[in-house]
């Protein structure tokens, strides 16, 4: 019983030198994806911090802004219940410490003159 195909020739013998370049050149290739890999990985976590720091940065922005308001509405209170503010000096007493839009409105009334640093 001789089937077909069960026979195996001869092989070729593969110099040495030939099989080193082989396993060099898939060190390479494997190499190559690698750093591939590396590189989308790395450039997923940079744009990863960049989205999550910009979200930050406009959450900064956006209560900036609001204490910018919350200020604006606070010196109209002020001038609404004394009157203008122009040329003359008052005094704020600060009971307990300032919040944003509190630092805003003392850092915009000494801008402004009408109050002075301690």
């Amino acid at each position: 019983m001789n089937e077909v195909g069960t026979h195996i020739g001869a092989q070729v013998a593969l110099p040495l030198g030939q099989a080193w370049e082989l396993v060099a050149q898939g060190l390479r290739v494997r190499a190559s994806r690698a750093l591939v890999t590396l590189l989308g990985v790395a450039l997923g976590a940079a744009f990863l911090a960049s989205t999550l720091s910009g979200g930050a940065l406009m959450d900064g922005l956006r209560e900036v802004e609001r204490a910018r308001q919350e200020a604006t509405r606070m010196r109209a209170n002020l001038e609404r219940a004394t009157g203008p503010l122009d040329g003359r000096t008052i005094a704020l007493l600060e009971v307990g410490g300032r919040d944003d839009a509190e630092r805003h409105l003392v850092e915009g009334l000494i801008a402004d003159g009408v109050a002075q640093r301690p």
